[in-house]
């Protein structure tokens, strides 16, 4: 199941280094700027956003949606979401 990972960072010159840590340690790929997909099995939406919210402030942002399906579509994004 591939996911779509997107975050909005609310707090102006915060150290995020521990939240791009998780995501390249879980093998996502950035496609927008604050957008990343990953692949995962065995896991669910709710379970991704408890994850990656230890490492994110309390008013910062976070949607996860599953991708796989129809009724989705992307433009120019740096990594194509087929190929993840």
């Amino acid at each position: 199941m591939r996911y779509l990972i997107s975050y909005d960072l609310r707090k102006p010159g915060r150290n995020y280094d521990a939240l791009w840590d998780l995501l390249t340690g879980i093998r996502a790929h950035r496609v927008l700027q604050s957008q990343f997909v990953v692949r995962r099995y065995n896991t669910d939406s709710k379970s991704l956003v408890t994850s990656i919210r230890s490492v994110m402030d309390h008013n910062d942002g976070l949607l996860v949606c599953e991708l796989d399906g129809h009724g989705w579509y992307g433009w120019n994004m740096k990594n194509k979401i087929s190929e993840i």
